[in-house]
């Protein structure tokens, strides 16, 4: 779903992992609550595999009781904003899963 830059794959990536670590779920967990495979959900929150689909995306938010919206902001291009939203709201979440 998801092609453009590495930057963007990284960066969603990234965020899924974070999401799941502040809801304090492990992959084991989220991949009972999603019905995606562990070794799925690693591999992408490692960066190993693609960007996730949006069939992918729907199970975490609905898992993580986040809307896909929420989710979906991050693969938006903002550079053209005057403000880094992306990299706050990545730092809040960097806070969030590091506290638990």
């Amino acid at each position: 779903m998801f092609n453009k830059n590495s930057e963007d794959k990284k960066t969603i990536c990234e965020v899924l992992r974070l999401l799941r670590i502040s809801n304090d779920l492990s992959i084991k967990e989220l991949s009972e609550k999603t019905g995606i495979s562990a070794s799925y959900i690693a591999d992408l929150e490692n960066g190993k595999k693609e960007s996730p689909s949006i069939e992918i995306i729907d199970k975490y938010s609905k898992a993580l009781n986040i809307s896909k919206a929420t989710i979906m902001f991050f693969e938006e291009d903002l550079s053209d904003k005057k403000y880094d939203y992306k990299n706050m709201l990545l730092k809040i979440l960097q806070r969030i899963s590091v506290s638990r």
